[in-house]
Order: structure tokens, then C-alpha cells, then sequence
């Protein structure tokens, strides 16, 4: 995946930022139960958008980021039972953490 960002300050040592990503997702599935049969993986293109913030704490930074990612095409799983199933993915994530360099 490649990613772009554009920071934008808010005063002081806090920063927000939007980012945007185009490239590969690997989907991988593994049945259980009635859907043992399904699994494998596949890649397919995908993207993914971030709003996120962070604030001087430090020597680091204090962020936080809420992440969208998603597959632009259905993953093709295999199947023991027939020619296999689609499988759409996306993902999303909301991320706290600390940041420091070193």
C-alpha cells in the first residue's frame, strides 16, 4: 500500500492529518464449523483513508487515528466442495497510542 498524508497545524505541538492509500490487500480466510471448506487467500486491490491527531508529549507524541481500509474487489476463496465463494473485506480501526524517536 502506498499512503500520502497532509498534516495541518492546530497550535502549539498539536498536528491533524488526513491520509489516503492505493495499493494490494491480502485476504485471508479459514473456515470453521459448517465453513471448514472455505479457506485460502487472495490478493486484490484495495484503499484505505486515516484522520488522525497528535499532540507534543515529551520527547514524542501522543496520537490517535481512526483507519478505513477496504478491498476494491472481492477476494476469490477456494472451495473443496465447489468452485469457491467471493469474499469482501474491510477493516476499521481506531488507534491510540505514544510515539517517540530515538
Amino acid at each position: 500500500m502506498v499512503n500520502g498524508r497532509y498534516g495541518f497545524a492546530l497550535g502549539g505541538s498539536a498536528e491533524a492529518y488526513v491520509g489516503l492509500g492505493l495499493g494490494a490487500i491480502r485476504v485471508t480466510y479459514a473456515g470453521t464449523g459448517s465453513d471448514e471448506p472455505y479457506s485460502g487467500s487472495d490478493v486484490v486491490p484495495g484503499a484505505q483513508l486515516s484522520l488522525g491527531a497528535r499532540f507534543g508529549l515529551g520527547t514524542g507524541s501522543i496520537f490517535t487515528e481512526f483507519k478505513q481500509q477496504k478491498a476494491l474487489d472481492d477476494a476469490s476463496i477456494d472451495s473443496s466442495a465447489d468452485s469457491g465463494v467471493a469474499q469482501s473485506y474491510d477493516s476499521t480501526n481506531v488507534i491510540v497510542g505514544y510515539a517517540f524517536s530515538f
